[in-house]
């Protein structure tokens, strides 16, 4: 997402911080979702605040909040994520990601411009603040880097007992991505995903578990054409044996906005147009 710079020069704070720096950034989409026969209107606009600062030692600290509004007109103030990162290692504190979501890849099966029908049971947010919610789930995690891998363990913060870890890189051209989920000592989550590029295109596999369902196995992929891309999912989601799919499309209209559809299952589908800046 392209950002709007909007300290253009570095402030000199103490002898010990060399610079630091304020970014907003956003976007939102507008259009209609529902089922086949029972299309709603709705609508998003979101704007992103990001600090950061760097001392002279190389330390680095940034922050993000988000103010979210949707078609209901209730507007939210997320709770703040802080990471601080020095060298290889990153730990990110508060409203962030668990080790599961950040190392598994789970919007990679996705379809549309929005994201939100997708081939995967192990689900979560980078940011919680989806719908509005302001109220995240406090957590702790360290990120660990060491050339084309990460891995990636976490915790919360507010007295939960679940633990993540998780490990994702790239070999020879394609992309590993394997995490595992402990929720209260008593259930457990796991993802393994493997994806490639070859050319315009772009597939994977994966197959997921959450909170000891059965495994959800699940073959995606998307190829760009000029400005549209087109997306899709099969999978054997359905507990009635029947294949779970999607399938979604895109095309790019420049400067961060998109005109997009999509439907799964034969009956959620949803078109908008969605815009960033």
């Amino acid at each position: 997402m392209k950002k709007v710079l909007l300290a253009t020069t570095a402030l000199v704070l103490t002898a010990g911080v060399a610079s630091a720096e304020m970014t907003l950034s956003g976007g939102g989409y507008v259009g209609m979702s529902g089922t086949t026969d029972d299309l709603a209107y709705d609508s998003r606009f979101q704007v992103n605040m990001d600090g950061s600062v760097e001392t002279d030692s190389g330390v680095g600290v940034s922050a993000r909040i988000r103010i979210r509004s949707e078609e209901t007109g209730v507007a939210a103030i997320s709770e703040p994520r802080i990471t601080v990162t020095a060298g290889a290692v990153t730990l990110s504190f508060g409203n962030t990601a668990d080790a599961i979501v950040a190392r598994s890849n789970p919007y990679g099966s996705c379809v549309g411009n929005l994201g939100d029908y997708c081939g995967t049971s192990v689900w979560g947010s980078d940011f919680d603040s989806n719908d509005g919610n302001a109220n995240a789930t406090d957590r702790v995690r360290l990120d660990y880097t060491a050339g084309d891998f990460t891995l990636s363990a976490s915790g919360q913060l507010d007295g939960g007992e679940d633990l993540q870890v998780g490990v994702s890189g790239a070999m020879s051209g394609v992309n590993l991505n394997v995490a595992y989920k402990m929720e209260d000592l008593t259930a457990a989550s796991y993802a393994v995903d493997v994806n490639g590029t070859f050319g315009s295109m772009n597939a994977g596999l994966r197959y997921d578990s959450a909170l000891g369902a059965d495994a959800v196995a699940t073959l995606y992929g998307n190829t760009t054409m000029g400005a549209t891309t087109l997306s899709a999912f099969v999978n054997n989601s359905d507990a009635a044996g029947v294949l779970g799919w999607g399938v979604g499309a895109s095309h790019d209209l420049g400067a961060g906005v998109a005109l997009g559809a999509a439907i799964a299952d034969g009956d959620a589908a949803q078109a908008h147009i969605s815009f960033s800046f």
